[in-house]
């Protein structure tokens, strides 16, 4: 008698049943589109942090107004809410007239971007953190191959100390400052 090999459940056959801090979980994405879609349930559902690390802000995965509607909800939605990114290489979304770097320029006090340190520049992974509980995981930014969770705490906490680690030895980027004028 064979035994069918189970597949694990793809994120975008059943996003609807994910909920931040309920289920638990780590389902595979491949395409750019999961991707968007795991950013972008995990931003609609935050309420108080989303934490974002990545090499170039992919337009693919966060150029898109629904998750600059979701971020922009976040930031304003409490005074202890924060968004946090820390970004790589930000001239292609720059240069690109990207639509979460005009909500960056409008949102100032509310969104803190910063350039990764040149410790960490070469780091190939890319992630969102939603409220220390849920994340989007992505090995390398060259791929889309990564995991989405939407309640793993102790994941999460991991994620959020090297987060924390880089943006502590951040800083402000010179372009975005100029953005900002």
């Amino acid at each position: 008698m064979s035994r069918e090999r189970k597949e694990p459940q793809s994120f975008s056959n059943f996003q609807e049943r994910f909920t931040l801090g309920k289920l638990e979980g780590d389902f595979p994405i491949e395409l750019p589109e999961e991707a968007s879609d795991a950013v972008i349930t995990l931003a609609e559902q935050s309420r108080r942090i989303v934490q974002i690390f990545t090499r170039e802000l992919d337009s693919d995965v966060y150029d898109n107004q629904r998750f600059v509607r979701a971020l922009s909800f976040v930031a304003r939605r409490t005074p202890t809410s924060e968004v946090q990114i820390l970004v790589q290489d930000p001239k292609p979304a720059i240069n690109s007239n990207h639509l979460l770097i005009e909500l960056c320029q409008q949102l100032t006090s509310y969104i803190k971007v910063r350039r990764v340190s040149d410790d960490y520049l070469l780091a190939p992974d890319e992630f969102l953190l939603a409220d220390k509980v849920g994340f989007m995981y992505r090995k390398s930014y060259l791929t889309y191959e990564g995991v989405v969770n939407f309640n793993s705490p102790s994941k999460a906490q991991r994620l959020d100390e090297v987060f924390n680690e880089i943006w502590n030895i951040s800083s402000a980027d010179p372009e975005f400052r100029l953005l900002h004028i």
